[in-house]
């Protein structure tokens, strides 16, 4: 047992005692001469004791056997991109996120800048069309949700994780699926044209496709980086957001509801379902904390305390008045 629990037994047994020892000794007395009346209370008052005694009983029981659980049916993290029609502000993105945290499933909510670009590899000259995505990693994230770690870091193929925070520089990461049709591999170098300028990138990653801050093909930078490389300084162009949910039907309810939400503060251009998907499986949960059990045996301990405590100053002005 937790600290918790012997307080709570030794507050139901301390105050049975107290209340048997006052209480019940002036009832039993006064059986005979009050009758019926009397005889109804106490049941009742027994009863309130075993309640006080039987909370702490399952206080017990269930921190030592895990009981008083329920199993939740499967759920899964679904996610989608919301494409706005222009660059929104990113001082109304975290006004819009404070309205998406209070919304029942929310799993996570992350700004994005996507630009087209046009690239070439400087090893094999090979070019190939390619957005550049601004992710900011980490950023919005509901408190304790089961998609953090994906809005806060990337995976490679091989399962391994890269953070955003640890590209330096004009290094970027590029998915798979851009990757390997055109050759493209670690430490390679890409040349773009940037506002009229040229740019020379250097791959310090490969990742997997569909993930929360790769939702596309397309070559990864931090959303900041990208800000600055096209003067969009304090600007996103669209949002991901991840949500919870125990059917593909409760999901589709929920991503509209979220693309209502995000449409009152941002217009939006089109909603895009990613192919990323969490599976939570069936999770086990107590259908009451300790502290529940806690609160009701105190409750029923001061009822009976009252009860108590009523009947016997009524004997007592009783016993003046006579």
């Amino acid at each position: 047992m937790d600290a918790l629990t012997v307080v709570g037994w030794l507050i139901a047994i301390v105050g049975a005692c107290v209340t048997t020892a006052f209480s019940l000794r002036a009832l039993i007395r006064g059986a005979a001469r009050r009758g019926r009346r009397t005889r109804r209370v106490l049941p009742t008052l027994a009863a309130l004791m075993l309640v006080a005694a039987g909370g702490e009983a399952l206080i017990g029981t269930g921190y030592r056997l895990r009981l008083g659980a329920v199993t939740l049916p499967p759920q899964t993290v679904y996610a989608q991109a919301l494409a706005a029609r222009r660059p929104f502000s990113i001082d109304r993105y975290y006004t819009l996120g404070m309205k998406l945290a209070r919304i029942h499933g929310i799993a996570g909510y992350s700004p994005q800048l996507v630009e087209p670009m046009r690239w070439r590899d400087l090893g094999s000259g090979i070019s190939f069309s390619a957005p550049l995505l601004g992710e900011a990693y980490g950023n919005g994230n509901v408190h304790n949700s089961p998609a953090s770690s994906e809005f806060a870091s990337l995976a490679t193929p091989g399962g391994s994780r890269l953070s955003l925070a640890s590209l330096r520089g004009p290094q970027v990461y590029i998915t798979s699926s851009v990757a390997q049709p055109h050759g493209v591999h670690v430490r390679d170098l890409l040349f773009a044209r940037v506002r009229s300028q040229v740019g020379i990138f250097r791959v310090a990653g490969i990742v997997r496709d569909g993930q929360l801050l790769a939702s596309m093909p397309g070559v990864v930078m931090s959303l900041t980086q990208v800000q600055q490389l096209f003067g969009q300084t304090g600007t996103a162009t669209s949002l991901i957001q991840a949500y919870v949910a125990s059917s593909p039907s409760q999901a589709q309810r929920r991503a509209r509801a979220l693309q209502r939400a995000v449409a009152a503060s941002i217009p939006i251009a089109g909603a895009r379902d990613l192919r990323w998907h969490k599976r939570l499986g069936r999770r086990r949960r107590r259908s009451s904390d300790q502290t529940d059990w806690l609160v009701l045996g105190l409750l029923a301990f001061l009822g009976l305390g009252g009860l108590g405590l009523f009947l016997m100053g009524g004997r007592t002005t009783r016993a003046r008045m006579s």
